[in-house]
């Protein structure tokens, strides 16, 4: 398995973004990996996670057992 990361934040005021960093970039089926958000320019209140489009999961920083396989693209929604 391989990560891709597609980020979306920026706040209300639509001027930040996020960076998101992976415990490891190439973790087995059933392993666990831990996704933690570093946000610039504001302060979110929520993180929601998607692994190819799909919901995994909610907050900061998320621990996610890996349930697919081949690349799967991660991306972190943050609100304010």
């Amino acid at each position: 398995m391989m990560f891709t990361f597609g980020n979306y934040g920026g706040g209300s005021s639509g001027g930040g973004s996020i960076v998101v960093s992976a415990s490891t970039s190439t973790p087995a089926y059933g392993a666990s990996v831990t996704l933690t958000p570093t946000p610039i320019g504001f302060t979110p209140t929520s993180y929601t996670w998607l692994a190819d489009g799909n919901q995994i999961g909610t907050g900061a920083p998320f621990v996610w057992t890996v349930s697919l396989l081949g690349s799967v693209v991660i991306s972190c929604v943050a609100t304010d």
